[in-house]
C-alpha cells in the first residue's frame, strides 16, 4: 500500500514538473532541431537581404569571396539567418535570411505561456478595473454601468470626490504610536 501511494506521489509530481516547466525541453529541442536544419543546408534565395555593418578590424584583410556562416542576428525587431559573410572596406559585409522557424517557435511558446498564466494580460484597460471596483460596492440593481463607470472615472480625473471617500481613516485613531 505504502508503494503505491509513493508511486503515485512520484507519478503526479513528475506530471506537476512536466506541466510547470516542460515547454523549457520542447522549446530547448526545438531550437537544436531549427539550428541543425541551418546548418545541414543552406540555400541561396533571392529574398535574402544584404546588411553591411561599418567595423574597423585591426588584423583583418579585405576578403574578395563570401563564406559560409551561421549565427543569429535581429534586424529591427526580426530574427535573421546569417549565411554568407565577408570583410571588405572597413565593413562586415552579409548575407542573411529572414528566420520563420524560430519566429514560429518563440511565438508558440509565448501563446502557450500567456495561456497557462493567470495574471491580466495587456489588452485589459483601466477601465475594467473601475467597473470590478464598482460592481464590489455598488449594487446592480437597476444600475446603469456605463454611468457609474463614466462617473467613477470623472472623480479620478478631477480629483473631486463625495464625502464618504474624502473621510480621512487615519484620523480616528486615538492611541499614540509605539514606543521603541
Amino acid at each position: 500500500m505504502i508503494a503505491v501511494r509513493k508511486f503515485f506521489s512520484i507519478f503526479f509530481l513528475c506530471l506537476f514538473l512536466m506541466y510547470q516547466v516542460g515547454y523549457l525541453g520542447y522549446y530547448w529541442y526545438s531550437t537544436e532541431r531549427i539550428e541543425d536544419k541551418w546548418m545541414s543546408h543552406v540555400e541561396i534565395t533571392p529574398d535574402m537581404k544584404h546588411v553591411s555593418i561599418p567595423v574597423s578590424l585591426p588584423y583583418w584583410n579585405n576578403q574578395q569571396e563570401y563564406r559560409v556562416t551561421h549565427g543569429k542576428i535581429i534586424i529591427n525587431g526580426e530574427v535573421y539567418r546569417k549565411v554568407l559573410q565577408k570583410y571588405a572596406n572597413e565593413a562586415i559585409h552579409l548575407i542573411v535570411a529572414k528566420d520563420t522557424d524560430t519566429e514560429k517557435l518563440n511565438l508558440s511558446i509565448a501563446d502557450w505561456v500567456r495561456g497557462m498564466s493567470d495574471g491580466e494580460s495587456p489588452n485589459q484597460g483601466k477601465s475594467d478595473l473601475t467597473k470590478s471596483v464598482i460592481k464590489e460596492y455598488v449594487s446592480d440593481k437597476t444600475t446603469n454601468w456605463g454611468a457609474v463607470e463614466r462617473s467613477f472615472s470623472n472623480m479620478i480625473k478631477t480629483g473631486h470626490f463625495p464625502a464618504p471617500f474624502k473621510s480621512n481613516k487615519f484620523a480616528e485613531v486615538t492611541t499614540p504610536p509605539p514606543q521603541v
